[in-house]
């Protein structure tokens, strides 16, 4: 009786994916007699011995009911054969003995309606097969009930309009699909409902203009898109809607002029780009829109004079060579009197340095070799008296009178 049932149940649900039952099925739908059909026998057997039961025509094939069970003694498919191929409603189970998906074989293959579960009941999947492939309208739900996507496959590639939700039942994503790719104008959502980015895609790719925006509403990126690759414009945003930045993409990389901005609005760098890397000039600026500092890049690394300021009065000036400091460097203290003053050799201090007072008196001087102190070195107190002096061999004490012992400069 409940075999005729689960047919019957199955044929009338053919005509569409049907909508979520509010009953669960928890229990097995279908019980498969022991009995072998006419002109078969028999074989397998339940466990613990068997975990395999079926019926076997003389030459071998199988035949007629089919049911199988997991080493642990948990039923795990039961279904038909018919001349060795399988046939007929199949059930799945899970280790609980739930079903986990139910439908139809014809031929071997999977054919018409099938439903998947999840292990307490709740249906996860409906939709239908041809020759083992999906096709047509597919739904699928959360394990709270709520649906997670829903739209047609075309031999298991998606096709035409498809929706996607979050699990509290928000909408996710909408779009179309050609042939398994995305393709068209599709819409992402966050789970408060919010549009959180909008663009084209061609052949799976993101193409042409696209706009991303944070959970709140705010716009956050604007540019263009090429075979999936920023190409173009592209803008940026704080979340409070102030400009971040805006410059040249091209094949990926940064290029040409770009600006970037504080939060505040105020812009905060400007430079230009070769290939993703910095090159060129380039200028920073404190939150009040004041230069900082500007100098020169050459494929990334800091090359040429730089020079850095504080409201308007000198920090440092110097030059570099490949990221390194090279050639004469004066750094200045806050009043703008001039703190120290000597060269780099590739990063590397090298011959005579000075150190002075912020009132303009010589605080320290000596000689530098390879980055290490040598030879003569003398340090001065504020009023410009001797206080202590001796010889450094490669950045070692070697003799004087170092009472105290030698300060730093």
């Amino acid at each position: 009786m409940r075999l005729i049932l689960l047919v019957l149940v199955f044929v009338m649900g053919c005509s569409g994916p049907a909508e979520r039952p509010q009953k669960k099925l928890t229990q097995p739908t279908q019980q498969f007699s022991s009995t072998c059909p006419e002109g078969t026998k028999p074989q397998g057997g339940a466990p613990p011995i068997h975990f395999e039961r079926w019926c076997e025509l003389e030459g071998g094939e199988r035949h007629g009911p089919y049911t199988e069970w997991t080493p642990e003694g948990k039923l795990k498919s039961q279904g038909h054969f018919d001349r060795g191929l399988k046939s007929g409603v199949w059930s799945l189970f899970h280790p609980n003995e739930a079903v986990q998906a139910q439908g139809r074989m014809v031929a071997g293959v999977k054919t018409g309606e099938w439903k998947t579960y999840y292990s307490d009941g709740e249906l996860e999947s409906a939709g239908y097969y041809a020759s083992d492939r999906y096709q047509g309208v597919w739904k699928h739900w959360y394990p709270n009930g709520n649906l997670l996507s829903e739209g047609k496959y075309e031999a298991d590639l998606r096709v035409g309009p498809w929706m996607d939700f979050h699990d509290n039942g928000q909408k996710r994503a909408e779009g179309s699909y050609i042939a398994g790719n995305r393709d068209g104008n599709w819409s992402f959502y966050a789970a408060n409902g919010q549009l959180t980015s909008q663009g084209l895609y061609k052949n799976n790719r993101a193409e042409g203009r696209w706009k991303f925006w944070t959970e709140s509403g705010v716009l956050v990126d604007d540019g263009e898109y090429v075979a999936d690759t920023p190409h173009g414009v592209w803008q940026q945003f704080y979340d409070n809607g102030k400009p971040k930045s805006r410059g040249m993409y091209f094949g990926g990389k940064q290029t040409d002029f770009w600006t970037y901005y504080h939060d505040n609005g105020v812009r905060e760098a400007e430079g230009e780009y070769y290939e993703g890397v910095a090159d060129g000039q380039w200028k920073f600026y404190d939150r009040d829109g004041k230069l900082e500092e500007e100098g020169t890049y050459q494929t990334g690394r800091f090359h040429g004079a730089w020079r850095g300021l504080k409201n308007g009065k000198p920090v440092y000036e110097g030059e570099y060579r490949s990221d390194a400091g090279h050639g004469k460097w004066v750094f200045y203290h806050p009043n703008g009197s001039k703190k120290a003053e000597g060269e780099y050799k590739y990063g590397k201090e090298t011959g005579p340095w000075k150190w002075w007072h912020p009132n303009g008196k010589l605080k320290t001087s000596g000689e530098f070799r390879d980055g290490r102190r040598h030879g003569r070195w003398r340090f001065f107190d504020a009023d410009g008296k001797l206080t202590t002096e001796g010889e450094y061999s490669h950045g070692k004490q070697v003799q004087g009178t170092w009472n105290p012992p030698t300060p730093n400069p």
